[in-house]
């Protein structure tokens, strides 16, 4: 394996940020040798053509094309043709820190885990009036090593990631897995996964039916999970002594302690009419999901319907 580190990109449809996750990638404080692998899964727009750019401005770059819609797909590409152990993951829709990239891999190195995950950091920029209340800084609050694995931006040892997907008869990620990152934090387990705080990722902050839309992805992706691999969700419960039925209790106590921790008024509202405007959300989603009023999706991307623009790395930093 000749590069240090492989970022890889899977992508569908990003001609207005992939430009901007990119030159991130580029840019990165890391002394070693990086390869950006970008694979775009049956890209009806510019993205591919973008891509080709970058790649013809700097041999770091390879694009890699592919019919097969749906980021399983993608992925299992990218740790197919991935030259390194240490493989970083990012959306195409985000703009990373200066040193993310070499923070994960010091995570990996140093904590000898198999998979580390960064800090999406959100950027208000015409989201809608509700983005702020739905993502209310700091969105560390939001995210830990225990809850999440946020697929926005995450690290893995190749070698121990697969050997795990082994040990369950997987030569490689279910083609039909709706939520790849949940899917990640179930396959690779507590125990074998770290969080690098300082690992950012800036990402436009959803706005509310982009947020609706996130919720009724993630609530189909875990019930997929519980239903199609029931012996992984029965492990993952065992290790950290918590079931399904005091998981929202325990997240709703943790979130109403940060509302009364907030420093004034104007924090205290926003943190309280955020919880308010997710617990609603979730629950709504959740009542016509069960249902049957909402039907387990195939594993492909869905085009936001809020336009995005172009994002400029230094917005991010403003």
């Amino acid at each position: 394996m000749n590069n240090l580190v492989s970022v890889c990109v899977p992508t569908w449809n990003e001609e207005k940020t992939i430009g901007c996750t990119l030159n991130s990638i580029l840019r990165q404080n890391f002394p070693g040798k990086i390869g950006v692998l970008v694979c775009a899964n049956g890209c009806t727009d510019r993205t591919a053509e973008i891509v080709k750019y970058h790649e013809k401005r700097d041999s770091r770059v390879r694009l890699i094309e592919i019919h097969e819609r749906g980021k399983p797909g993608a992925w299992n590409t990218c740790v197919d043709q991935a030259q390194s152990n240490y493989v970083i993951f990012c959306d195409a829709d985000v703009c990373l820190g200066d040193d993310s990239i070499g923070l994960l891999y010091g995570k990996l190195i140093s904590s000898g885990k198999t998979g580390v995950t960064g800090l999406i950091i959100p950027v208000y920029n015409g989201s809608g009036y509700f983005a702020e209340f739905l993502w209310p800084k700091p969105k560390e609050d939001f995210v830990s090593s225990k809850d999440h694995f946020s697929g926005g931006l995450y690290g893995v040892n190749k070698r121990n990631l697969l050997e795990r997907m082994h040990q369950l008869g997987l030569d490689k990620m279910p083609g039909d897995i709706i939520s790849e990152d949940f899917f990640l934090a179930v396959l690779i387990g507590e125990q074998n996964r770290d969080f690098s705080r300082g690992a950012v990722a800036y990402h436009v902050a959803p706005n509310l039916v982009d947020f609706i839309s996130t919720c009724s992805r993630n609530l189909r992706g875990r019930m997929q999970i519980t239903e199609q691999f029931p012996a992984l969700m029965e492990e993952a419960h065992r290790i950290r002594g918590i079931y399904p039925e005091n998981t929202l209790l325990s997240k709703g106590i943790y979130h109403l302690c940060k509302i009364a921790e907030s420093k004034d008024v104007s924090e205290a509202y926003q943190r309280s009419l955020s919880l308010l405007i997710r617990v609603l959300a979730k629950g709504v989603i959740k009542v016509i999901t069960y249902t049957g009023k909402i039907g387990t999706l195939p594993s492909e991307w869905r085009v936001a319907k809020s336009t995005k623009r172009p994002i400029e790395p230094r917005e991010m930093y403003s």
